[in-house]
C-alpha cells in the first residue's frame, strides 16, 4: 500500500529509514519533525512501537496532502516545518502534529483544500 510517496511493508509498517531517504533528510530530523525523541527512530524495535508508527503515520498522512499540492513530497516538508496556519492561531503543521492535533489538521487540509497552502 502507498500512502503519499511512502510505502509500507505487507505488516504496514513505516520504515524511518525510507522515509528519511526519501525526503533527503536525517532520521534525527525526522524524529524532530514527528514530535518524538531521535533514539526512537533508531532501532528498528522502537521504531515498530505503536506511538511512534501512529506519529510516522499522521506525519505522511500530512505529507501526502501537501504533495499533492506542492507536487514533491521535499517542497511539502519545507510546508509543514515553516508556513504558518492562521486557523490555527499562526502554528505550523509540525506544532499541530507533536500537539497531538493531526486529525484536526488532516480535517482542515481536506475541507480547505489548495486556500489551506496559500
Amino acid at each position: 500500500m502507498v500512502v503519499g510517496t511512502f510505502a509500507f511493508s505487507k505488516r504496514d509498517f513505516l520504515d524511518p529509514k525510507e522515509i528519511a531517504k526519501a525526503l533527503f533528510i536525517s532520521r534525527d530530523d525526522l524524529a524532530w519533525t514527528a514530535g518524538l525523541e531521535p533514539a526512537s527512530l533508531r532501532r528498528q524495535a522502537q521504531a515498530r512501537n505503536t506511538e511512534t508508527q501512529r506519529r510516522l503515520r499522521e506525519l505522511v498522512a500530512v505529507l501526502g496532502i501537501a504533495s499533492s499540492y506542492y507536487g514533491s513530497p521535499n517542497i511539502a516538508y519545507a510546508w509543514m516545518r515553516s508556513q504558518s496556519l492562521p486557523e490555527f492561531d499562526g502554528r505550523i503543521a509540525m506544532h499541530l502534529i507533536h500537539e497531538g492535533r493531526a486529525a484536526e489538521l488532516l480535517n482542515y487540509l481536506d475541507i480547505s483544500g489548495a486556500d489551506a497552502f496559500g
